[in-house]
Parts: structure tokens; sequence; C-alpha cells
């Protein structure tokens, strides 16, 4: 369980002076310091704080804090909800709700406060109720939750998400009230198979049909039907309260058609807004639930023949708020608190068999599951059917004995308020646990004339129900908004193919990872594949056991339902590693009992990488073993890319390969250039060292007269010496 603590300092914050006192016979003054934990100071002015009678919640009261955070009510004796919105709180987080309170009265005139958050609520020392918010905490490493990253921009809050046969997932988007028109957007897992870092793109709306509170179903042939509504918004935003609108989305042509409602809308039939599930046999089972009727009678819708038949008109209690679960034996559980009670009896289980259409008698409950709503009732691996409650208590359905076994129930918080699943999610682990929210619910202790039944208060929390040990795991807070705010009812989850579970929370996307892993035992098991040799465009035909999976995968408490029990292909090229899923359709059957033998057909697109791969069929987040395939005449890719990488090695060789030559020719050069540089400075340092020779003056010549007889010579020299035969005169 969550711990909290409120700072010392608030106790001495000084504020308006109104305190629990009684200010009439009848009334009580009650006052509040709202107080924002990331300054450690009081609000200030303008803060909406919102409080109500829980037994009359339609005369809620909303006003502002003064400039001292502080607002005041005055109160009857009887119990409140209150709620307030602080977007400087919680910056930078997605949503700007603050924690729940519920406002008890006492014996002696005033109120005891109790914190939703099960944080203590103390006052100051002028007598007023300090009220804060925790922060989000912070992420640890073993954290089983992993955010979308990046966080999509899609317009407006995702809700109901539906797994299509191409392994894509369609999610419907709600960008504001009722009024609002809804948008749709698809989601593929990136070449990896990853979700969470996946693509997404807008898919086209259904004309006039902008529904909240609804239904769908992936059909047989591999296309998406979605149904009715609480409430349905025109394009135009003129909304009704009910609706009986049914469309279906093919996956191929990614387009919408409509389809006639059961009966021609009339009738009980003006609007589906009861229980609903996919039969083995691909039929839809509808129970009749106009507002405020107690109609017990349901629908079949039958795609093939686009048709719709009378069935299970002898049902005992009625359909409203009660929820449909597929069981192993092919037939349907149902949940419903008996006509005219609130909060008291027991509740009463029947079974569905598809064969004669009627009900009868599942046994005796172990406790009371139902208070006007329910919660979600999932079936286990092992054939048994976890029922969650409404009122804290759960059970556990035996289709074999046809009979309920305690489960323990959920955690009541310090404060004692009880945490419950009213009107909620829960889903499938690889492991065989069961993964689903909680909250505390404030129930009305009267009914009838419009009066709620109660209303679920935040915080939500996490519970993983332990199918082996029979117990409960309490969960960390959730990534997406502060642990303090966030309820079940809007909060979405949808298993993938690849074991996590996607959720919609708080206008963000995040994924959980359990632990452990699947007994060998639930595998869908291939016996043959129509080719080895697959091409695209063409339609193959898988034969097998156990291959929708042995769950529903998926289970809201009445409405919200996408179950997840029809096979998928998941293709992985061996070279490249990358992942690929085929469209499946012609499903012979969406049975969830062990080993049972059925087919269906798959193609795979022109994006699918050619070469040896591995096929895997896959049903709620559990694959099959691989079986090895070839594919051709399909994507290039991983051949463009090898001659591409063996381009670029061979231009990366060339390149270096002149760079080296370039380098040794440049080196040589130096090299001479170092040498010639080298033997210049030392041949100047040579001549450096070499003493210079002294220069002797020039002898000068002389000049002779030389004779011989009558003859007379000159001779001149340094040395002047007569010819041979002369004399020197």
């Amino acid at each position: 369980m969550r711990k909290f603590s409120i700072f010392l300092s608030l106790l001495l914050i000084a504020s308006a002076t109104a305190v629990t006192q009684a200010s009439s016979a009848s009334t009580v003054q009650i006052s509040f310091v709202m107080m924002n934990p990331q300054t450690k100071a009081n609000v200030g002015s303008g803060i909406q704080v919102s409080i109500y009678p829980v037994n009359h919640p339609q005369q809620r009261t909303n006003t502002t804090t003064d400039s001292n955070g502080v607002v005041s009510f005055a109160l009857n004796q009887e119990r409140y909800g209150l709620d307030w919105y602080c977007g400087p709180c919680n910056a930078p987080a997605r949503t700007n709700g603050a924690t729940a309170y519920l406002l008890q009265p006492k014996s002696d005139g005033t109120f005891e406060v109790l914190s939703m958050a099960d944080e203590p609520v103390a006052q100051n020392s002028a007598g007023v109720w300090i009220l804060t918010t925790e922060i989000q905490k912070p992420a640890k490493s073993n954290s089983p939750w992993k955010l979308m990253s990046p966080q999509p921009d899609l317009g407006g809050s995702a809700r109901l998400m539906f797994l299509l046969t191409n392994g894509k997932v369609m999610v419907q988007v709600s960008n504001g009230g009722v009024e609002s028109r809804q948008k749709w957007w698809l989601l593929t897992p990136d070449i990896n198979g990853n979700y969470d870092t996946g693509t997404w793109e807008q898919a086209p709306s259904p004309k006039d049909y902008n529904p909240t509170t609804y239904s769908g179903a992936v059909l047989h042939d591999g296309n998406l039907m979605v149904f009715g509504g609480e409430q349905n918004a025109t394009d135009a935003g003129v909304v009704t309260n009910g609706t009986n609108i049914c469309q279906i989305y093919n996956v191929e042509t990614n387009s919408w058609r409509l389809i006639a409602p059961p009966n021609n809308g009339q009738g009980d039939w003006k609007a589906l807004m009861g229980p609903n599930t996919t039969l083995a046999d691909g039929r839809i089972l509808i129970g009749a639930s106009p507002d405020g009727s107690n109609a017990n009678e349901s629908m079949l819708y039958d795609p093939i023949t686009n048709s719709w038949a009378l069935t299970g008109t002898n049902k005992v209690a009625e359909n409203n708020e009660a929820g449909f679960t597929l069981l192993q034996n092919n037939k349907v559980l149902t949940t419903q608190q008996p006509a005219g009670t609130l909060g008291t009896g027991t509740t009463i289980a029947e079974i569905y068999d598809p064969a004669t259409g009627l009900w009868s008698s599942a046994g005796e409950t172990n406790a009371l599951f139902n208070f006007v709503e329910v919660g979600p009732a999932l079936g286990l691996r092992n054939g048994n059917v976890l029922q969650t409650g409404a009122l804290g208590a759960n059970g556990l359905y035996n289709p074999t004995t046809n009979s309920w076994s305690v489960v323990p129930p959920f955690a009541k918080l310090k404060n004692g308020l009880q945490l419950v699943a009213q009107d909620n999610e829960a889903a499938i682990l690889p492991n065989g646990n069961i993964l689903t929210i909680t909250a505390t619910y404030i129930h009305a202790t009267i009914s009838g004339n419009g009066i709620a039944p109660g209303r679920s208060m935040a915080p939500a929390r996490y519970e993983e129900y332990d199918w082996r040990t029979n117990s409960w795991i309490d969960l960390p807070d959730s990534l997406l908004s502060v642990p303090s705010w966030g309820g079940p009812n809007m909060t979405f989850f949808l298993p993938l193919p690849n074991g996590q579970i996607m959720i919609a929370e708080g206008g963000g996307i995040q994924f959980f990872t359990g632990t452990g892993s699947p007994e060998a035992s639930w595998a869908p098991v291939v016996s043959s594949v129509s080719s080895l040799d697959l091409a695209p465009k063409t339609q193959y035909t898988i034969s097998g056991k156990q291959l929708s999976g042995l769950t529903q995968g998926l289970h809201w408490g009445d409405e919200w339902q996408a179950t997840t029990n029809y096979p998928l292909v998941r293709i992985v090229n061996n070279a490249s590693h990358h992942v690929f899923y085929a469209t499946t359709s012609g499903i012979s059957s969406t049975s969830i009992t062990p080993m049972v033998p059925s087919t269906f057909n798959m193609t795979i697109g022109s994006d699918v990488e050619n070469g040896p791969s591995k096929l895997y069929v896959v049903a709620t987040g559990i694959a099959s073993l691989p079986t090895d395939i070839t594919i051709s005449g399909g994507s290039n890719k991983i051949a463009e890319e090898k001659a591409a990488t063996e381009l670029k090695a061979k231009q990366e060789s060339d390149a270096k390969a002149a760079a080296e030559l370039k380098a040794k020719k440049d080196a040589e050069a130096k090299a001479a250039a170092d040498k010639a540089a080298k033997e210049k400075v030392a041949a100047d340092a040579l001549a450096q060292q070499k003493p210079t020779a002294v220069s002797k003056p020039l002898a000068k010549k002389k000049v002779i007269t030389c004779m011989k007889g009558n003859l007379t010579k000159k001779v001149s020299a340094i040395k002047p010496v007569c010819p041979k035969g002369f004399k020197k005169k």
C-alpha cells in the first residue's frame, strides 16, 4: 500500500477563522485550506472546490478558494464527497485533479474527513482542515510501467481500444464531453514489433456515431463491429441518451458501413447498453438493457447472414449493468443483483447455453458482487472465472462443478475505506495472472428518483490477482497521473500480442509488463500452413489447436467490451529480425476450449521482407512455436540494404585506399624534402666549420734584356730567364 505524509509545517498555517462548528441546529460550518505540495504553501485564490451529498450527488456545490486558499461550507448531518482541481499542484502532470475526500458526520455534530489517498488529514491551529495532494512518485528501476515515447498528440484522450486482426490497434479518442466528435486512430507497431514506439495515423470516423459507454467485437471475417452506447453525438453535436447504432469497420478498405440494429430498433432495442460477448461460433450475444428497463431477453447477431434473432428469454435477472463472460465450455456466465435491491441480498449467477438458447442457474455465489454496477469477470487460463466485486468481495466460478469459491477481498485503506471493482477493466497477463484497477466507491444508501448509486473516488490503484496463490498483489503507481488522482472508470486496457498491456489513462498512454512467463500448454499449436512459401496478396490457411487462446483476454464490468480471443499471425525475418503482422480472416472458431481445433485464413502485406522467416500464431499475448517459412514477392528491403551496405563498404574501401596512397606519396615527398633540407643544413654547418686561407701578395714581373751577337730580346716574367744562346745584358 502507498505511504503518504503531510509536512509538519502545514499544521502551523494561518487561515480564515471558520472552523468546524455548529452554525444552526441543522447545519455545520466546515472550512478547508487547500495546499500545494510543490510550494508547501496554500494554493491562493481561484482554485475550484466541489462538494456534494453522497445520497444526492446532483446537489453539487462549486466554489473557489479565497486569497488564503480557504473554502467554507454549511453542511447537513450527512455524508459528502469533496473534489478539487489544482493545475499548479500537479504541473507538469497531464491531469489537474487532486485527492478526493469523504466527509463523515460524527455523533458529536462534527465531521471526520477521510482521504481517498489514505493520507492522514489534520487541522491547523484554527481548526481548518488541511487538504493536499500527493506529488507523483519517481519511477523505479524495476517498474513494470513504461510510457509511450513520445506521448502522442491525438487531439484528445484515448478511450476504448481494439486489437485488429492485422496487428494494429484502433483507438477511439475524445476531445471533450458527450457532445464532442470522436476521432479514431490506428497505431502500428514499429519494425521491431514494439507498440510503445509505434506510429500513428488517423482513421476515418463513422458518420454521426460518436458514442460513449459502448462496446465492440472483432468478427470472424477479420473486421471490427462497434455498437450502441449510453450516449451518442452526431457530427453536428446533437446528443441523444442511448443509441442502437451499429457500425462495421473494414480492416482492408479502412472504411465503415452501417448495419441495422436488433428488431429494427423497436421495443427494448431502442438503445444497446446491455452486456455482450462474442460466442465461439462468431455470433454476438447482446442483452437488452434500455435505460430504466428490467429487460432480460437477448439478441444474437449473425455476421454471416447479417441478421438478428431473439434468444435467452427465460433469464431470471435483468441485463441492466450486468456482464457476459465466455467460458471454456462455450457457454456464457453472467452475474446480477436481484431486482429492486441496493447492496443487499446475494448475486444471481446464470449460464447461457448457445445450443439451447436458454439460461440456467450458475450456482449460489459466495458474496454480493453487484451494487448497481459490477466488476469485471474474466476467465483464467485454467477455465475458472475471477468475478471482482463492486462492494470489495470477490469470487471464483468453476464451470466444471458449477460452483463458487472465495477470493480474498480487495484491501481496505488505513482509514477503513474499502477498495472495490466497480465498472472497470481487467486484462489477462502472459503469466496467467489478471491485472485490474480499483478505487474506493462511496455508495449511496437510498435509490430511485434518478439518484445515482454512488461515486468512484480517486485515486485508482492497480492490483494483480495471482491465480496460483489466490491472492492480490499491490502494484506500483501508474506513471501517467499523480497517484492522488485518476479513476478506474475512464482507464482502458488492451492485451497486446507482445504480452504487454496497453493502458490509456488520464489523457496519456503507457504499457504494463508483468513478471514471469506463460506455461507451454497455454500456447496455440500450429498443425499446418497451406504453403510454407508465402507471397503477398495470396490467401493461406492455417490449421491448429487452441488458436484463439484459453481466455477472452479482456473484460469490463458491463459495457466497453473489446475482447481479444482470436488468432493473429506474426512473421519475423531470420536475417533482419524485423517483425510483421499478417491480416487474419475466415476464423472458423474463437472457442477458448483447451486444444479445440480450428482454422483461419491469412494474407501478408507487400511490406513483409523476402527471405527465410518464422511464423507465429499469437492469441491473448502468447505465441505458438515457430513455423519456418520463406517469403517471396514481398519487400526487397533486406537485399537492397545489403547491396547498399556493400556499395557503401566498397566506396569506403576505395576512399581509404586512395587516402592511403595519397598519404604514402605525401610521406615520400615529405621525406625527400626533409632529406634535402637536412643535407643543406649539414653542408651549411660544415662550411662554417672550415678555416679561411690567408691571401698572399702577388709577385711583380721583372723585365730583363738578353743579347746574342747583334740581337737584343727583352724577357718579362716574375723570374725572367734569357732564352738559350742569349746572355743577360
